[in-house]
């Protein structure tokens, strides 16, 4: 019953972080409630403030959403599509391969956010990459735009 419950919430008022791999439900009056739930089935939760505080969020890991499963599988929606997609993607190690670091620059160039760069990758190659490496790569573009190594001969004139 318990699980039943969460899927009929979370197919209504569920969401799926996918730059930081978790799922959750938004909802005020029931935050408590929800994390007592999730604490039940040993799933640890945690309470966030979503819109100046008028709303909260009650997160989990999406492992741990895959594994509930926190979306309805008979429903099939697209939160459950999506869950599945990220959870049977390739992970990487922790350096890419330097193709995929060229499109995430070409991405970057484009002035794609994270979140748009994740869900290209992750729909063109069935890869997911996390936020934190595109930040990384990012700040990497930036610093070589903004000192730019200038590679080149010194001479001297001879008298």
């Amino acid at each position: 019953f318990k699980i039943s419950f969460l899927q009929g919430i979370a197919d209504s008022d569920g969401y799926i972080d996918i730059t930081l791999y978790r799922a959750g439900i938004v909802t005020k009056p029931n935050a408590k409630f929800i994390q007592r739930v999730f604490d039940s089935l040993g799933i640890h939760s945690n309470i966030g403030n979503l819109h100046n505080k008028t709303m909260q969020q009650v997160k989990i890991r999406l492992e741990d959403a895959y594994s509930l499963p926190l979306f309805n599988p008979i429903v099939y929606s697209y939160r459950y599509q999506l869950m599945e997609e990220i959870i049977n993607a390739e992970k990487l190690p922790h350096h890419w391969p330097e193709w995929l670091g060229n499109k995430v620059n070409n991405y970057l160039d484009q002035e794609l956010s994270s979140t748009k760069i994740i869900k290209r990758i992750l729909d063109e190659y069935n890869i997911i990459i996390r936020q934190s490496g595109i930040k990384k790569r990012k700040d990497k573009l930036k610093m070589e735009k903004e000192n730019p190594i200038i590679l080149g001969i010194e001479s001297t004139a001879l008298d």
